[in-house]
């Protein structure tokens, strides 16, 4: 089997460019620069259930892909008196920061069962996204499977840094992370180390979880 190369793609921030040039240097160094999904030869990086439904009628490389509707993610709000940020936790559909940590709002059970799935994105600005793989579609009421872009959606061109899945580790009993994500993580310039630093993020918005490296430039 030939193998298959992961050239970097280097691709800017999403908005506006807005990220300072000191904090996405930092943010490269830890969880990897900020790329543009990537797509199959002749494809977008898209699948058909992951365009936002108002955008069907454009031409697939004019659509934006839809935000997974269970989606959630932290986020860091600054202390006084010289204290460490506080590690919230924001829902997709909820207006404000929500009770408790990251722990109390992903469902283990389910997860350690089979019975639901989760993946993970880091955005270009460094905000963990998680959210199920494949979730009720709140316009028809059935599941549809939503990948990694979705995490970051509402883009014509989404970017993130990394991606992956969590897994249950029935032996360890613990969640462990994974960098499967085919649309951010198949690249040669990412590391263990860096997906080490995203189970501190985890850990920080009170979620401890194991790592399991993939060789995604096979």
């Amino acid at each position: 089997m030939r193998a298959r190369s992961c050239p970097p793609r280097l691709a800017p921030d999403s908005d506006g460019r807005g990220i300072p040039p000191a904090l996405d240097s930092k943010l490269t160094e830890r969880f990897g620069p900020v790329r543009t999904a990537r797509a199959k030869l002749g494809r977008v990086a898209s699948q058909k259930t992951e365009f936002e439904p108002d955008d069907m009628t454009l031409p697939e490389e004019h659509r934006r892909t839809r935000i997974n509707p269970t989606r959630i993610w932290t986020t860091k709000v600054a202390q006084g008196n010289g204290q460490a940020s506080a590690v919230k936790i924001m829902s997709q559909k909820s207006e404000g920061p929500l009770e408790g940590s990251l722990v109390d709002h992903i469902d283990l059970q389910a997860l350690k069962r089979g019975e639901v799935a989760y993946k993970w994105t880091l955005s270009a600005n460094g905000t963990l996204f998680i959210g199920e793989t494949k979730p009720i579609d709140p316009a028809n009421g059935k599941r549809s499977k939503q990948g990694h872009t979705t995490l970051v959606g509402g883009r014509v061109i989404p970017e993130a840094r990394f991606g992956g899945v969590l897994h249950y580790d029935l032996e360890a009993a613990q969640v462990v992370i994974d960098n499967d994500s085919g649309r951010f993580s198949e690249r040669s310039d990412l590391t263990p180390g860096h997906l080490d630093n995203v189970a501190q993020l985890f850990k920080e918005a009170g979620l401890e979880v194991g790592t399991r490296w993939k060789n995604m430039c096979k």
